[in-house]
C-alpha cells in the first residue's frame, strides 16, 4: 500500500527530510510537498508560536493535500533565562493525532540577536548576509553556520521527521 506524506513546506530541506523518513519506513510512498500557512511571524520569537505554527501548518498541509499523513517544521527563537535561542519542532498528523518529533534548541550569538530585531526579519536573512551563502536556508541554515558546519538544517530536518512519523509507522496510533 502506497502511503501519501505531505510535506507542509516547499522548501527543498524540508521535503528532503520528510522524503528520507518515508524511507526508513515504507516500501511505497508518495511525497506532496505544499506551501502551508503557519499563521505565525516570518520569525516566531518563543516556543508556543513556533509549537502553534507547526500544528496549524501541520493541518493545512494534511488539509490542502489530501494526504494520508502530513510532516512539519518550524523554526523561531526563544529566550532561555535572558540569552536567545534558536529553536526548531516537528510534528507529523493523520488528522486524527499528533506527534511531535524533536525540537532542537541552540543559542545565538549576540550580533546575531541584535539583527533580528524583535521577529521582523528572518534569521536566514541575517545568515546569509554574513556567510554571502544565497538562499541558506534552503541549504545549510543557521544551524551550519552555528556549528561550523557540524550539524545543518538538513540532520536536524531528517532527524525531526524520523522521529515524528515513527508513531503513525510503527502502529502505535492504532493501539
Amino acid at each position: 500500500m502506497c502511503i501519501s506524506i505531505a510535506s507542509a513546506s516547499l522548501n527543498p530541506a524540508k521535503i528532503f527530510a520528510v522524503e528520507e523518513a518515508a524511507k526508513i519506513y515504507y516500501d511505497e510512498y508518495k511525497i506532496i510537498p505544499v506551501n502551508a500557512s503557519s499563521g505565525v511571524s516570518k520569525m516566531p520569537t518563543s516556543k508556543v508560536e513556533t509549537r502553534f505554527g507547526a500544528k496549524t501548518r501541520v493541518l493545512n498541509a494534511l488539509r490542502e493535500s489530501g494526504a494520508d499523513i502530513a510532516i512539519a517544521h518550524e523554526g523561531g527563537v526563544c529566550h532561555i533565562r535572558g540569552d536567545m535561542h534558536l529553536f526548531s519542532a516537528c510534528v507529523a498528523t493523520n488528522g486524527k493525532e499528533f506527534a511531535w518529533g524533536g525540537e532542537t534548541i541552540i543559542r545565538l550569538p549576540s550580533f546575531i540577536v541584535e539583527e533580528l530585531d524583535g521577529g521582523n526579519i528572518e534569521l536566514g536573512d541575517i545568515i546569509e548576509r554574513h556567510t554571502g551563502i544565497e538562499n541558506a536556508r534552503t541549504h545549510t541554515g543557521a544551524t551550519a553556520f552555528l556549528t561550523n558546519k557540524h550539524i545543518n538544517r538538513k540532520d536536524i530536518f531528517r532527524l525531526h521527521s524520523i522521529m515524528a512519523l515513527a508513531y503513525f509507522a510503527n502502529d502505535h496510533s492504532r493501539n
